[in-house]
């Protein structure tokens, strides 16, 4: 497990061990008189982000191959006044793990 006060490079981090990587972040808040939104504003290269506040599903987002490299998750959430846990799962799909063996295994099967 990694701590710190910085973003991990997913594959860096997971050794590409795993498909998964949590970043799990709390925050102070405290209201405005002026009724103002709040905003969440995520971008990630993973493949798959969902985000979740005070353990509360808020969204998803997912990339394409098609489509750039970055994904942005821009939603509106709820925050209660004082402690709060803003938790994000990355998810990469297709590692180069299972790259590497689908290539061993069609050089293997000659195709």
């Amino acid at each position: 497990m990694y701590t710190g006060n910085k973003l991990f490079e997913h594959l860096s981090s997971t050794k590409d061990e795993t498909d998964y990587l949590w970043y799990i972040v709390g925050c102070e808040y405290t209201p405005s008189d002026d009724g103002q939104l709040v905003r969440i504003n995520v971008e990630s290269r993973a493949h798959i982000l969902h985000a979740f506040v005070n353990n509360a599903y808020v969204g998803r987002i997912h990339g394409s191959h098609d489509g750039p490299a970055n994904i942005i998750l821009c939603t509106n959430i709820s925050l209660k006044e004082g402690p709060n846990t803003i938790s994000l799962l990355n998810a990469m799909v297709g590692s180069r793990t299972q790259v590497l063996m689908w290539k061993e295994e069609s050089l293997e099967s000659g195709k």
